[in-house]
């Protein structure tokens, strides 16, 4: 008999308390500025400040509108896009939405990194 020695990993929320929602920017008028906002996704992320290797990637000169956020992976449920911009649900970060600028994936951890500038 063969035994095998893997464990799941367990999943938990552990430092993702904050509620992030993800919007599409959608023009549906000939107007410049008929731009509305359609609400895509929610989830909880953990939300943090860019660091530096994150800074150089946006090549942003504002570090201080940056922030880096990390939700677990949708497998496919979600795919975030450079185009769309986020909202943190949490007074500390409540100014407006950020600009998705960076996304990458950790196999390992099965997380999404997104890296996002704050438009003002």
């Amino acid at each position: 008999m063969i035994r095998h020695n893997f464990k799941h990993k367990r999943v938990n929320t552990g430092t993702r308390n904050k509620i992030v929602e993800f919007y599409r920017i959608s023009n549906e008028g000939p107007e410049a500025d008929n731009d509305s906002e359609v609400k895509v996704f929610e989830s909880y992320a953990n939300v943090y400040s860019s660091s530096t290797k994150d800074v150089e990637v946006v090549q942003s000169t504002r570090s201080n509108d940056l922030v880096t956020i990390k939700i677990l992976d949708t497998n496919g449920e979600y795919i975030p896009q450079t185009s769309e911009k986020f909202k943190i649900k949490h007074p500390f970060y409540d100014y407006g939405f950020y600009e998705i600028k960076d996304i990458s994936l950790d196999e390992e951890e099965k997380e999404l990194k997104i890296v996002g500038e704050l438009k003002r």
